[in-house]
């Protein structure tokens, strides 16, 4: 046999095997992030929700206190500080 041909086939079967192998390591890598990311992650990190659930929450309000040169100075009121 034509030693060109033994290398070109050499190549290609060695080409052949490495992509044969990265598509099995994709595989079982896609499916381990689907058990990750489907089972494993809610139960560790759930989502956040937005309800708040305390006897007082206090939301502080923000007042612009514009100054000279067109700068201004942004200052937190608490809400219990307006009750008084």
């Amino acid at each position: 046999m034509n030693p060109i041909k033994e290398i070109v086939g050499h190549q290609v079967k060695r080409t052949f095997g490495v992509v044969t192998t990265l598509a099995i390591v994709g595989s079982v890598g896609f499916i381990l992030w689907s058990i990750y990311a489907g089972v494993i992650k809610p139960v560790v990190n759930p989502e956040t929700t937005t309800d708040q659930h305390a006897e007082q929450i206090n939301n502080p309000t923000y007042s612009p206190q514009p100054h000279p040169l067109g700068c201004s100075n942004m200052r937190v009121y608490e809400m219990y500080r307006k009750k008084q």
